[in-house]
C-alpha cells in the first residue's frame, strides 16, 4: 500500500502522450490498480472531474468515480453517480446523469450516458432551458446525440411537452447549437386559414461554401395552390455582397375561378447587390453601388413570398445608385423603374432613367463668416408610350452668419439661386423653365438659465424671406408636382424645454408660417411629462386661409413596470382633390398591455374610424415571456391586396395567431383564419 498526501502524477506515453493528473490526500496502488477512497481530483488536458472516492486500471487505462461525480469538458457540466471513463480513449459512461451547457444553457437528465469520440449519447433522456425542479417545457426522447465538433444536436422519436403534457412528436429531429451556416431543413412554417385550409412550407438551406448559400422554401396551400420561392446569397468581393431571388406559385383552377383572380399563376424575381468600391483606389475618397430590383406579374406574388413582406402601395419601386465623393464634390447617378401593380401593362408608367447629379459640399469664405454650396441635376422621365421629359435644375446658396453681442443674438444673410429648365416631347404643353432669386435673413437666439429645481432653454427665431423671377412652370403635371412659393414669407420659430431635477417636464415649439405677406398657418407641439411613467403629446395646425383646424392630435401614455397604456384623438383634413366623399380623416386609437402576473402579459391596440364608425385594425391577445419560452396568442384583423379581373381589391382577413419560441431550439408560427371580406379599392 502507497499513500500520498499531496499528488501523484500519471504521464501517459501513449494516445498523443497527453499527461493525467490525479490529486487526492490518499492513494492505494495494488496490482494494477490504484484506488482512493477519499475525495479526488482529476486534470486532464480540457476536463476537470471530482468525486467521492475512485479507481482506476493502469492496463485498460479506465478511471472509475464513485459518488457526486462532477466533470467539467469543453464548457460542459455533468453531474452523476457513477463514472466510468477511458482516459486513452476519451470516451466514458455514466449513471443517473444531469449535464448542462453555458454555451447552449440547456440541461439534460438521463439514467445513462456515455463518451464516444467527438459524440456524447444518452438514451431515454429529458432536455431544457427552462427550471430543472418544474420546466414549463421539455423535450423527452429515446435517444439523442450531440456532436462537439460540428455542434450538431440529433434527437430520435421527440415529443415536446409542455408543462407534463405531450403536445408534439417527430420521429426524427436534429438542430446546429452554433452560429455556423450548415445545409439541412430549417424549422417549417404550418397555419390554417379558412379559404386556403392547411398551408405548410418547409424551408431547406444549402451552405455551398463559405461565400455563398441558397434557401429553397416550397410551400403547399391544400385548397388554393403550390409554389416555390428560393433566395440566393452571395459575397464576391471584401467589399460587396448580394442576393438574388425569384418565385413561382400556381393557383388550382377551383380557387381562381371563385376568387375571381386576374392570374392563376403569380412569378417574379428580385436582385440586391451592394459594393463600397467599384473603380476607386483612392482612401480618402469614397464610392458606392447600390441596386434593389424587383419584378412580379401581380401583387400576390409577394403575398405569397415569406421572403417578402406584404407591399400595400401597388407601385413597386427599383433603383440602382452609384456616387463618388471626396472632401469636396460628389458625383450621383440614380435610376428608378417603377412597376404600376394595377396596370394591364406598363407602357404609360412613367420611368426616372437616369438622374445625374452634381453636389458641392459646403465651402466657406472671409474667414468662415460667408459659406455656400451648389447642386446641379438632370433627370429623364421615360415611358415606352406617350410623351417624356427632360429636366435640367441648378441650386446655389449662399449664406453670411454672425453672432452679436457676446453670442446672446445671431444673425444670418441668404441669397439662393435656382432654376430649371422642362424640355418635353410629344406633350401638348409647350417648354418650360423657372428663374428664381431668393433672398432672407434671419435673426435668433438660444439662451439657457438654471434656477433653485429647474433648468429652461429657451430659442427665439425669425426668418423673413423675399422671391422674385420668372416661371413659366404649370401647376398641373404628369411628371413632378411643382413647387408653390409665395412672393414674400415671416416665419416665426419659438421652442422651450423645462427640466424640473434634471426630470423633462415640457417640450414645447411653436411655428407660425405666412404666405403673400399674410399669415397661413401655426403649427404647435406641446409635451408635458407628469413624471416618467407618464406624458401627454399634442400637435395643433390651424389655417388662416379657411379658418379652420387641418391637424389635431391629442395622446395620452402612461408606461410603468407592469401597465403600458396609450390612447389618442387624431383629426386631419384630406385634400379634397383625393376624397370628395369624406373630406376627413378621424379616429381614436387605443393601446395596452399589462403583466397580470409575472411573465404574462395581455395586450390589445385598436383604431376606431369616427367617420364610418367602424373599428379598423384591431387585435387582442396574450403574451407570456421567459427566457427559456416565450409564445404569443392573438387574435387581429389584417389588410392585404389582390389583383381580380375587376382591378385591385383589398381582403380583409381576421384570424388567431399563435407564435412560441423554446429558447434556444426556435419556434413556429400558426394561425387560423376565422374569415375575411373583399372590398374594392377605386
Amino acid at each position: 500500500m502507497i499513500k500520498k498526501t499531496l499528488f501523484l502524477l500519471l504521464a501517459f506515453c501513449l494516445a498523443n502522450s497527453k499527461e493525467v493528473e490525479i490529486q487526492s490526500n490518499e492513494l492505494i496502488k495494488k496490482d494494477n490498480f490504484i484506488y482512493s477512497n477519499e475525495e479526488l481530483l482529476l486534470f486532464k488536458e480540457n476536463y476537470f472531474a471530482r468525486a467521492n472516492s475512485g479507481k482506476y486500471n493502469e492496463d485498460t487505462k479506465e478511471l472509475e468515480l464513485f459518488g457526486d461525480v462532477f466533470i467539467i469538458n469543453n464548457k460542459q457540466t455533468s453531474i452523476s453517480s457513477y463514472a466510468k471513463i477511458n482516459l486513452e480513449k476519451s470516451c466514458g459512461t455514466f449513471d443517473d446523469f444531469f449535464a448542462s451547457s453555458s454555451f447552449m444553457e440547456l440541461w439534460l437528465k438521463s439514467n445513462k450516458g456515455r463518451y464516444e469520440g467527438d459524440e456524447f449519447i444518452v438514451n431515454k433522456a429529458n432536455i431544457s432551458s427552462c427550471n430543472v425542479e418544474n420546466p414549463e417545457w421539455n423535450i423527452s426522447f429515446s435517444e439523442g446525440r450531440y456532436n462537439y465538433k460540428n455542434k450538431d444536436l440529433t434527437l430520435k422519436n421527440m415529443v415536446l411537452k409542455y408543462h407534463g403534457v405531450p403536445i408534439f412528436y417527430m420521429p426524427y429531429f436534429t438542430i446546429n447549437t452554433d452560429d455556423s451556416r450548415k445545409t439541412g431543413f430549417l424549422v417549417p412554417r404550418f397555419a390554417i386559414r379558412g379559404t386556403e385550409a392547411i398551408n405548410y412550407e418547409q424551408p431547406f438551406f444549402w451552405a455551398i461554401n463559405h461565400r455563398m448559400d441558397l434557401e429553397l422554401r416550397p410551400q403547399i396551400r391544400t385548397n388554393r395552390g403550390y409554389g416555390i420561392y428560393n433566395n440566393f446569397r452571395f459575397v464576391d468581393s471584401p467589399y460587396s455582397r448580394g442576393n438574388f431571388g425569384f418565385g413561382y406559385f400556381k393557383e388550382f383552377n377551383s380557387y381562381a375561378k371563385k376568387e375571381d383572380l386576374k392570374y392563376s399563376e403569380h412569378y417574379g424575381l428580385d436582385f440586391h447587390y451592394e459594393r463600397d468600391r467599384v473603380f476607386n483606389e483612392n482612401p480618402n475618397n469614397q464610392e458606392g453601388l447600390y441596386i434593389d430590383f424587383l419584378r412580379v406579374n401581380d401583387i400576390d406574388f409577394l403575398n405569397l413570398s415569406s421572403f417578402h413582406s406584404n407591399n400595400d402601395d401597388a407601385i413597386i419601386t427599383s433603383k440602382a445608385n452609384y456616387f463618388y465623393t471626396n472632401n469636396k464634390d460628389y458625383f450621383g447617378i440614380y435610376l428608378k423603374n417603377y412597376q404600376d401593380t394595377s396596370a394591364i401593362n406598363q407602357d404609360y408608367t412613367i420611368q426616372e432613367l437616369p438622374n445625374l447629379h452634381y453636389h458641392r459640399f459646403y465651402d466657406n469664405l472671409f474667414n468662415n463668416y460667408v459659406n455656400y454650396k451648389f447642386d446641379a441635376n438632370y433627370s429623364y422621365f421615360y415611358r415606352r408610350k406617350g410623351s417624356t421629359l427632360n429636366r435640367f435644375s441648378f441650386y446655389m446658396p449662399i449664406e453670411f452668419n454672425k453672432s452679436l453681442f457676446n453670442d446672446y443674438l445671431n444673425f444670418s444673410l441668404r441669397e439662393e439661386l435656382e432654376s430649371r429648365f422642362n424640355v418635353y416631347d410629344n406633350y401638348y404643353k409647350n417648354n418650360d423653365y423657372a428663374f428664381n432669386a431668393i433672398h432672407s435673413a434671419s435673426i435668433y437666439t438660444n439662451l439657457f438659465r438654471k434656477y433653485d429645481d429647474l433648468a429652461h432653454n429657451f430659442t427665439l427665431g425669425l426668418s423673413v424671406k423675399l422671391r422674385n423671377g420668372k416661371n413659366t412652370e404649370d401647376e398641373e403635371n404628369e411628371f413632378f408636382i411643382s413647387d408653390k412659393y409665395d412672393d414674400l414669407q415671416f416665419d416665426i420659430e419659438f421652442s422651450q424645454l423645462i427640466y424640473k431635477n434634471k426630470e423633462k417636464k415640457i417640450k414645447h415649439s411653436l411655428n407660425l408660417y405666412t404666405e403673400d405677406s399674410k399669415f397661413n398657418y401655426i403649427s404647435n407641439q406641446f409635451f408635458y411629462y407628469i413624471n416618467q411613467d407618464f406624458f401627454f403629446k399634442n400637435t395643433i395646425e390651424y389655417s388662416f386661409k379657411t379658418s379652420s383646424l387641418d391637424r389635431f392630435f391629442l395622446e395620452g401614455n402612461y408606461k410603468d413596470k407592469k401597465l403600458q397604456t396609450s390612447l389618442g384623438f387624431y383629426y386631419n383634413k384630406r385634400n379634397d382633390e383625393i376624397v370628395r366623399i369624406k373630406p376627413f380623416d378621424k379616429y381614436l386609437s387605443a393601446k395596452i398591455s399589462y403583466e397580470f402576473i409575472p411573465h404574462n402579459i395581455i395586450f390589445s391596440r385598436a383604431w376606431y374610424n369616427i367617420n364610418t364608425k367602424e373599428i379598423e385594425n384591431y387585435s387582442i391577445g396574450i403574451t407570456h415571456k421567459r427566457k427559456c419560452i416565450n409564445y404569443t396568442l392573438e387574435f387581429k384583423e389584417d389588410v392585404s391586396s389582390k389583383l381580380t379581373q375587376s382591378g385591385i381589391r383589398s381582403k380583409k382577413d381576421r384570424g388567431i395567431y399563435l407564435k412560441f419560441n423554446l429558447y434556444p431550439i426556435g419556434g413556429v408560427k400558426y394561425n387560423v383564419s376565422l374569415g375575411n371580406e373583399d372590398n374594392y379599392d377605386f
